[in-house]
């Protein structure tokens, strides 16, 4: 469960504030504004975006391969969290000291 929190958070984060930030940071244009040395995490980012740009058809291409490698494995590895061994029984033994079994209960 915190697996699939953390994958969903980081999701909702990916998708909402990543985005905003970029707008953010491209916004600033020609402007140094904390951005390392020379701007080079601006540069690298445009430079990236543009080449994605102009290559749409690998983009897509490697989404759908990632796409059916993850629905591949989906179905290849075990589900559950629980081993097949597990029969579902748990056993509690509880000992107290001096009261009685009616007080305890």
């Amino acid at each position: 469960m915190t697996l699939a929190a953390a994958i969903a958070a980081s999701a909702i984060v990916s998708l909402t504030l990543t985005p905003m930030l970029c707008t953010r940071l491209l916004a600033l244009g020609g402007r140094r504004h904390g951005g390392g040395a020379d701007g080079w995490p601006l540069r690298a980012y445009l430079h990236s975006l543009d080449w994605s740009l102009r290559h749409p058809a690998l983009i897509v291409s490697t989404l759908l391969i990632v796409a059916a490698a993850s629905a591949g494995l989906y179905v290849l590895l075990p589900k559950g969290f629980m081993p097949t061994q597990d029969t579902g029984i748990l056993q509690v033994r509880v000992t107290i000291a001096n009261i009685s079994f009616a007080a305890m209960e």
